[in-house]
């Protein structure tokens, strides 16, 4: 049990958001199931992938920016609700209803 507890801590986003599995992959992003330590909820957290190209990488944070600005602003029983915004390291993250 110690080794998992060991695992999850070192996967842990935001220092808060503890992540639990893989959901899906896209071509610029990761979306991970995860935990939410303050609150104990699970979530969905969506992670931006590292991309070396400086160009590209500035338009897909400035779209990843909007993106999660964009579905904040929504609220409707079939749209997903968005909770957080943050960066790790350099890398950005969102929180949303999992």
């Amino acid at each position: 049990m110690r080794a998992s507890s060991e695992m999850r801590a070192v996967q842990a986003v935001g220092g808060q958001y503890l992540i639990l599995r893989t959901i899906g992959e896209g071509g610029v992003a990761i979306v991970y199931e995860a935990e939410d330590t303050l609150s104990g909820k699970r979530v969905a957290l969506k992670r931006l992938r590292n991309e070396p190209n400086v160009d590209r990488r500035r338009r897909a944070v400035q779209l990843f920016e909007r993106e999660f600005h964009t579905l904040s602003q929504l609220a409707h029983p079939r749209i997903v609700a968005a909770y957080d915004y943050g960066v790790d390291g350099i890398e950005p993250y969102y929180t949303m209803e999992l």
